[in-house]
């Protein structure tokens, strides 16, 4: 029978929250009674008729009169109670038997509401009940939903009545919801990740591998069949054997499988004329036929034997590199992204997102105008772990000492190794000796960098890097490194002055309760773009390395990291260990050690360095040990051949001499460190040397002046481009200190920093005499005894009461002389001047009071 639409009288509750649900299916709401199937109508609600319902069917008995029609009329209602039409179907045929009268009440005791219909379905016709396969199909695009997955079907397509469905059925099946996934169009279908090459190979093989067993599986099951087959024709007399014939199907339930096994065995042609041999004459066919797939079984199976080596070699080769997705890119990445123009960018843009910034957090006030962690609005970074530092200047000057000449000359790499073993701890703030006796050469005191930090003919030895990160392991015997050439540097006397000279005399701020024994924790430098582009080289790889040494303490503290499957290993499953990472196993052990991952990672990358191993195995090493985070020091090469190039640039430079003095004076200082005065009047020398050689160049990038501090309390490096308005010094937390700040720059000579704006004079320069360079300096005698306060808050300015500026000028007898007769006739000039204007005003008034008597 076929399945017709079941009624729903009782309208159930909509769900109260139809937010997003995830995967699994809105609650089903269950039936009342589960005994019986829901599709009841009033009159299975209710049994008990009431007197409307027996005063409405004698009204239908007498309006259709014919006893026939009545009789018809009470069948479709049986139909009705027996499920087999739904409640419209039974509205739409009583249309034929009922005037609208009686149609509106038997719509009353069904329960049934057009104006419902209406809304449900967006027309106000039920339309004709057709089959479920006739129906039209619904958009369930305009649907309620409940999540991204799920779709409220419509009250019409609710409930449909079901002659299959028991009790159970009713109960605990969903006729409510539907699913409809997003990606249910063509048009936005569901698209996967691109693969790499070691992907596709891992597919490859793969395929390759199910080929085999697909195949082999067929062939068996072709076998199966067939050996029956045979055992019978062995088993029947001659004269049924040369009748015997075979169906099709061969006895079995699907022929597809043997007739394309023995296609691929026996050529596509030929397959055909041994499959219709098989029908028509089995007891010669089916041995023959038989022995000829066995003896295929024998040869693929040895084949894939063969084959499952080449397969698992493969899968050694490529499965860690197949889980990389950004390894075959970054090489790419990296040569572009340390570029200097790149590097030079990346600040600019930080520049003007911190400009944005501060223009949002200052305060009209001047109360607060920096952030709350005290750094500057650029690029802040985390270098906690200074041996992660050595190891980085460490693998530059292996990368260095096994260049060829054609990188770098013999002499050139002297005084590179010699820059970086200097420079790199005084950015730090580190003890020389203490930073440089990790590198483990003997280095010589004398006259170059960091000379007074260095005690003269005292010879610094320790262990080579590979010898202090492999513990456990024998290094091998490096030949030793040509003894640094000292740079040619500027004698400079720790007791030279700045410069810039002050213009007005201030009070001397209050003594510091800190010592000036106490050691310094923050420095600042002003520095070129070549500078900058080599710190930010070192931080970038600093950040690599380091992630990859918490990574390997991470995994070494956790029990179950890198725990081989006794079976896997038995089996020989286990994933291939690269020859260089053999040592990573202790004897007698199947647990791999993880703390030796980040020394084995710089002993690897010496190896590669050196030339014994290529690329290819650093990473496969790099990636047995760190998995898809390897990917960060595949291009170590591209660091070191990066920082030893842009060390290059700066010794070229000639005015690197004189920016590492002024380093010099400033690590110098003493704590709390220099004053402001002190930074102001470096940073304007650091411009004024940057400006001498670029004023007149285009490229106004060149003359940039970045601000490299470093804060040895919270071990933090950050960069900072500087605009032209921008302080040389950070804002201090408290308003005393800002205060402070900005009366040292103040009483320099040069521009107050802080002041946004251009700033109108007390005069108009076109009142200002033109001065003459041939005439001779007069003689005067000044007092300065005018004394100023200024609001800590408004930064306004305030005079002294009872002070004053005193101004006088000397002349001589003659000039004196001069100026009395000058003075004389001007007088007189004047005089005169005044008499005949008087006179002419006269006679004036004169003629109009005889005018006014007339």
């Amino acid at each position: 029978m076929r399945p017709v639409k079941r009624t729903k009288v009782a309208h159930r509750g909509e769900i109260d929250d139809l937010g997003y649900a995830g995967s699994p299916p809105p609650a089903q709401q269950f039936h009342s009674n589960p005994n019986q199937p829901s599709t009841s109508h009033s009159l299975l609600q209710n049994p008990l008729t009431t007197p409307d319902e027996i005063a409405f069917f004698e009204r239908v008995k007498k309006f259709l009169e014919d006893r026939a029609v009545y009789q018809e009329f009470l069948k479709m209602l049986n139909l009705f109670v027996q499920e087999i039409i739904d409640v419209r179907t039974l509205v739409d045929r009583a249309r034929n038997y009922l005037n609208d009268e009686l149609l509106a009440q038997f719509k009353e005791i069904l329960g049934w509401d057009d104006r419902a219909v209406e809304v449900d379905n967006g027309s106000g016709e039920g339309g004709p009940v057709a089959p479920a396969l006739d129906r039209p199909r619904i958009d369930l695009g305009n649907c309620p939903k409940f999540g991204p997955s799920y779709r409220r079907l419509p009250q019409s397509e609710i409930n449909l009545a079901c002659s299959g469905r028991d009790a159970m059925c009713w109960e605990v099946l969903n006729d409510e919801w539907v699913s409809h996934p997003t990606w249910l169009s063509e048009e936005t279908g569901f698209t996967t990740g691109k693969k790499n090459s070691y992907e596709d190979a891992m597919h490859k093989s793969e395929e390759e591998r199910h080929e085999y067993d697909f195949n082999i599986e067929a062939l068996l099951r072709t076998i199966a069949i067939l050996e029956p087959i045979k055992a019978r024709i062995d088993a029947m007399d001659p004269e049924k054997r040369a009748s015997f014939t075979l169906d099709p199907h061969l006895g079995g339930q699907s022929r597809g499988i043997y007739q394309r096994v023995i296609k691929k065995v026996y050529d596509k042609a030929v397959g055909a004329e041994v499959i219709r041999a098989l029908h028509e004459n089995p007891a010669v066919a089916v041995r023959v036929v038989l022995d000829r797939l066995k003896q295929k079984e024998e040869e693929w199976k040895r084949a894939q034997r063969e084959w499952n080596k080449v397969w698992r070699e493969v899968e050694a080769r490529n499965y860690y590199k197949s889980l990389d997705h950004q390894g075959a890119n970054v090489k790419a990445n990296d040569k572009k992204a340390l570029t200097s123009k790149q590097l030079v960018l990346e600040a600019e843009a930080r520049r003007k997102e911190g400009h944005k910034a501060r223009h949002r957090m200052v305060d009209p006030t001047f109360r607060r105008v920096e952030r709350e962690d005290g750094t500057p609005a650029g690029m802040a970074f985390v270098v906690d772990d200074m041996s992660v530092v050595q190891d980085v200047i460490k693998l530059v000057l292996v990368y260095l000492d096994r260049s060829s000449s054609n990188v770098c000359a013999p002499d050139e790499k002297k005084r590179v190794e010699r820059f970086l073993r200097t420079v790199v701890p005084m950015v730090f703030m580190q003890d020389h000796s203490t930073f440089d006796a990790a590198f483990g050469d003997a280095v010589e005191g004398g006259d170059d960098f960091g000379s007074d930090e260095i005690d003269d003919g005292r010879k610094r030895g320790a262990g080579d890097l590979r010898k202090r990160a492999l513990k456990n392991q024998k290094a091998r015997p490096r030949p030793a490194r040509a003894s640094p050439m000292a740079l040619d540097t500027p004698d400079v006397s720790p007791d030279s002055n700045l410069p810039e000279g002050v213009w007005v005399r201030m009070d001397e701020p209050p003594a510091q309760s800190l010592s000036s024994e106490g050691k310094r924790l923050r420095g600042t430098m002003y520095v070129n773009n070549a500078i900058y582009v080599l710190l930010r080289i070192i931080q970038i790889w600093y950040s690599r390395l380091v992630s990859l040494k918490k990574l390997a303490k991470t995994l070494a503290e956790s029990e179950a990291s890198y725990l081989e499957n006794p079976l896997g290993v038995q089996l020989g499953l286990n994933d291939a260990v690269p020859p260089s990472a053999h040592r990573l196993i202790p004897a007698n052990s199947k647990a791999i050690n993880p703390a030796e991952f980040y020394p084995t990672l710089l002993d690897a990358s010496e190896r590669m360095f050196d030339g014994e191993i290529d690329w290819q195995q650093f990473e496969e090493v790099a990636r047995f040990m760190f998995g898809t985070k390897a990917y960060v020091v595949f291009t170590i090469d591209l660091f070191a051949s990066r920082v030893i190039k842009q060390a290059q640039i700066i010794l070229a430079d000639p005015r690197w001499p004189e920016l590492f003095s002024l380093l010099q004076k400033e690590r110098r200082e003493t704590a709390p460190g220099p004053s402001s005065q002190f930074l102001i009047n470096y940073r304007r020398q650091v411009e004024s040397l940057i400006a001498g050689e670029d004023s007149r160049e285009k490229d106004n990038s060149n003359l940039n002046v970045h601000r490299i501090v470093w804060n040895g309390e919270r071990k933090v490096l950050s960069f900072q481009l500087l605009a032209r308005d921008d302080g040389s010094v950070l804002d201090s937390e408290t308003v005393n200190g800002r205060w402070r700040q900005y009366i040292d720059s103040y009483v320099l000579t040069h521009q107050t920093e802080g002041i946004r704006g251009t700033v109108a004079g007390p005069l108009l320069r076109r009142n200002l005499r033109a001065n003459d360079s041939t005439e001779e300096t007069p003689k005067y005698h000044a007092e300065g005894g005018l004394h100023i306060k200024v609001d800590m808050l408004t930064y306004r300015l305030f005079f002294v009461s009872r002070t004053e500026e005193t101004y006088c000028r000397e002349r001589t007898s003659q000039e004196v002389r001069l100026l009395d007769e000058q003075a004389k006739k001007t007088a007189s000039a004047r005089t005169k001047a005044f008499d005949t204007w008087l006179a002419s005003k006269t006679e004036e008034r004169q003629k109009q009071d005889d005018v006014m008597e007339m």
